[in-house]
């Protein structure tokens, strides 16, 4: 009997990504996955809040892409997932329904606390029943979920994220120390309003990063031999001054061993994880694997209805 395979697409502010997994015991093997960056959020205009053309063009491609690698594969279930960029979308009802159709599958855009619910799902699936902190930078949003085992007793979706808050404050070619003030405070009002007051984790609570902010940090501290792939509030703030001495954002990629299509939304990740750590008093984060994708395709797995 041939095995189960999930699909699942997640249509993000700065890159479209597609899955397919199998389940094998408490594990999901990758069995086909691409990732396209399409910097929609990028594209969207500030007032109609609709996509400009080459945006919408390369979207649309990036969809057409996808659908011909879903036909080359025999699909049990499969959900595609709008986030961010896709809620500041909902208006555009032509882009949408073009995406829906290239695409051949119905596009869910989620609500900030579905992301989060979901991103949860994902990086805590196999794990045991402890007490965790999940944050998760995307390219417009940032989601912050506490619970204990599947229950989830705190979820916030903040409104912005690397690549957001890279374009909101790191535009120019160079960093100053004014744009990293600027972007931390920002950030503070944004934690101010969703999560009130600063609050200090307890031991007994495991802090797990999650996607493509968490990702580059941890490669950038491992590279530069500040952590053993975890992220550490002493790794940051030795980030930092490399920041504001770079004369030109594209060098992070040189002086940070970053990969250079990640060097344009990197400040605004690393400004929103610092700030998260000092609000939540945190020390150490270890990255998680696991995240949205694959909270989609354990709900579709627990959604499918037992063989008779």
């Amino acid at each position: 009997m041939p095995a189960d395979h999930y699909a699942a697409i997640d249509l993000g502010a700065n890159s479209f990504h597609l899955v397919i997994m199998s389940p094998q015991g408490d594990n999901l093997a990758s069995v086909d996955a691409h990732r396209e960056i399409v910097r929609l959020s990028n594209g969207i205009h500030p007032e109609t809040r609709r996509l400009r053309p080459e945006t919408r063009r390369r979207a649309l491609r990036c969809l057409s892409q996808f659908r011909q690698v879903l036909d080359r594969h025999q699909i049990t279930g499969i959900r595609a997932v709008g986030t961010s960029a896709f809620r500041l979308l909902r208006h555009d009802a032509e882009f949408l329904q073009e995406a829906e159709t290239t695409l051949g599958v119905p596009i869910d855009i989620l609500t900030g606390e579905d992301e989060a619910r979901l991103i949860y799902l994902g990086a805590t699936w196999g794990l045991s029943q402890s007490e965790r902190l999940v944050v998760d930078i995307g390219g417009g949003s940032t989601e912050i979920v506490l619970g204990s085992g599947q229950d989830i007793a705190l979820a916030a979706s903040l409104d912005m994220g690397s690549a957001s808050l890279s374009s909101a404050f790191f535009s120019a070619h160079r960093i100053s120390q004014r744009d990293l003030n600027q972007a931390r405070e920002h950030v503070r009002t944004a934690l101010r309003r969703h999560l009130h007051e600063p609050m200090t984790l307890g031991s007994q609570v495991s802090a797990v990063a999650s996607s493509g902010t968490a990702k580059s940090l941890s490669w950038v501290l491992r590279s530069l031999h500040l952590s053993n792939g975890d992220i550490t509030r002493q790794g940051l703030d030795r980030i930092e001054p490399v920041l504001w001495q770079v004369q030109n954002i594209d060098q992070l990629s040189h002086v940070l061993n970053l990969n250079i299509r990640r060097t344009h939304v990197f400040p605004g990740g690393y400004v929103i994880m610092s700030e998260v750590f000092a609000w939540l008093d945190i020390d150490v984060m270890s990255l998680s694997t696991r995240a949205l994708r694959e909270g989609i395709i354990v709900e579709l797995m627990q959604s499918r209805p037992p063989e008779p």
